[in-house]
């Protein structure tokens, strides 16, 4: 099963999924750190309150085992956000 390209986690918020190349993996991460598969860019894009990004080569067990580490992330600081910035 493919990974979703954008997840709506309610209350207007969403997150974007890319798989990348280990090139751009590593400029997102902005180092030149060899052993990550994955990340959690909490930078809003457009309507997007960040992006996922996973590298593309993984097995597809992995890229999910990737996707759920991720967006924890994604939703602990979501959640912190939300708690102080509510949208109207």
């Amino acid at each position: 099963m493919r990974l979703p390209r954008a997840v709506h986690l309610g209350l207007g918020y969403k997150v974007r999924v890319i798989l990348v190349s280990a090139t751009a993996l590593r400029e997102v991460l902005e180092d030149d750190t060899e052993d990550v598969d994955a990340v959690w860019d909490h930078t809003p894009y457009k309507n997007y309150a960040g992006t996922i990004y996973i590298w593309n080569k993984l097995t597809s067990v992995r890229r999910r085992e990737c996707y759920w580490h991720e967006m924890k992330h994604a939703l602990t600081d979501i959640h912190g956000w939300d708690s102080s910035h509510a949208l109207s």
